[in-house]
């Protein structure tokens, strides 16, 4: 333990490190018609307190007040008890950051006051017990980073009142259902790193969705018209099997500020809408198939810190608006067909760390100017004989 003031000693427990109490009247005699004052532990707090060891003690389920349990960043093993499932007025459960094992009781279901559920990063296993579809009063649901299995139960969009519902890097096999759409007080879902697969379903609907996360799955068909929430900041379709075009009322997501469709098989040209964007700081269009020109309109994301364009189907030259991306960190145009020469104009990208341009069809030499710029990386199409003379290059290709 780091903290543990108090602890079995002659206090009462209620003066003990991390646990507070309420004070509850209480009734009694034959008629109840007798009234006393006693206090019950209602919040037990010791998060991050170096406990060690397990199982929790099955005598858990014995604090019929408790409000609130945390016990999250600890080294805590084991399963969980049955009995934690005894504390019916149990609002926030918080358990994450442990080395718990075992599967999540369905008899969790019987905690009908939980609203925070926190139990990621642990070791926990089996399938999303379908009953946790009956907790009303959920609002935060976080079982990321474990060893999940099983489909996405679909007794999950019940849950109404939910706002945030982690539950990525895990083994989640089967589609993404139709009616998530009704959650419509979701602001976050991360579904990433899974083996989930089938289509994605338009999201328009779902007003207040913030962040969507469904990158590194096996997703296909192609990205819906009219599929963005209108309220999306965060946008990851990355490393699927989608197909098709990006949509070209993607442009009405005037909020995002991180697009992620990378390592997909995206076709087309990019949308002129997309350039449009302006709250955007990421934009990840690499490993596609998509083709045309990169406009000069680009100048317009002035507030982007990172452009991966690689490994694509894009022709015509590097345009000069990139050197009004005052804020841009990362240029990744490699594996392209991109012709003429750099531009020098890219020096006055001065926050610049990395810049990747080889396997294009540039000629010429790389400006002096971004040569003193002493980039952390720099590769062209300079290796003997060289199509881009590049003496300050750190790769040659």
């Amino acid at each position: 333990w780091k903290e543990r003031d108090g602890w079995l000693t002659e206090l009462t427990e209620c003066k003990w490190k991390g646990v507070h109490c309420t004070q509850q009247t209480e009734h009694a005699g034959k008629d109840q018609d007798r009234t006393f004052e006693m206090k019950r532990v209602a919040f037990i707090d010791l998060g991050e307190n170096g406990l060690t060891g397990g199982p929790l003690p099955a005598e858990i389920g014995l604090f019929k007040g408790l409000e609130h349990l945390h016990l999250f960043g600890n080294q805590i093993k084991g399963p969980l008890p049955e009995e934690l499932t005894q504390l019916t007025n149990l609002r926030s459960l918080y358990l994450d950051n442990n080395e718990l094992t075992g599967r999540i009781p369905a008899s969790m279901s019987k905690v009908t006051a939980l609203d925070h559920l926190h139990l990621s990063n642990n070791k926990l296993s089996g399938p999303i017990p379908n009953s946790l579809g009956e907790l009303d009063a959920l609002l935060d649901v976080r079982l990321s980073n474990n060893d999940l299995t099983g489909e996405f139960p679909l007794e999950l969009v019940n849950l109404r009142n939910l706002s945030t519902l982690l539950l990525e890097g895990n083994s989640i096999e089967g589609s993404l259902p139709h009616d998530i759409s009704s959650m419509k007080k979701l602001t976050v879902l991360r579904l990433h790193d899974n083996d989930m697969f089938g289509s994605i379903p338009s999201l328009a609907s779902m007003a207040q969705l913030e962040q969507l996360h469904l990158d590194q799955n096996a997703f296909s068909g192609s990205i819906p018209a009219n599929f963005g929430p209108p309220a999306i900041r965060e946008l990851l379709l990355a490393k699927n099997s989608l197909t098709g075009t990006i949509p070209d009322d993607m442009m009405y997501l005037g909020k995002l500020e991180d697009l992620r469709l990378g390592t997909n098989k995206i076709s087309g040209s990019i949308p002129e809408g997309i350039w449009g964007l302006t709250q955007l700081r990421r934009l990840h269009l690499d490993q596609n198939k998509l083709k045309g020109t990169i406009p000069d309109g680009i100048a317009e994301l002035s507030l982007l810190e990172m452009l991966y364009l690689n490994q694509n189907l894009l022709t015509g030259a590097i345009p000069g608006g990139l050197s009004k991306l005052s804020l841009l960190e990362r240029l990744y145009l490699n594996d392209n067909a991109l012709e003429g020469t750099v531009p020098d104009d890219l020096k006055f990208l001065t926050g610049l760390s990395e810049m990747r341009l080889e396997i294009n069809a540039l000629t010429g030499a790389m400006p002096q100017e971004i040569c003193i710029m002493d980039l952390e990386f720099l590769s062209a199409d300079c290796a003997d004989p060289p199509e881009v003379l590049c003496p300050c290059c750190n790769q040659c290709f």
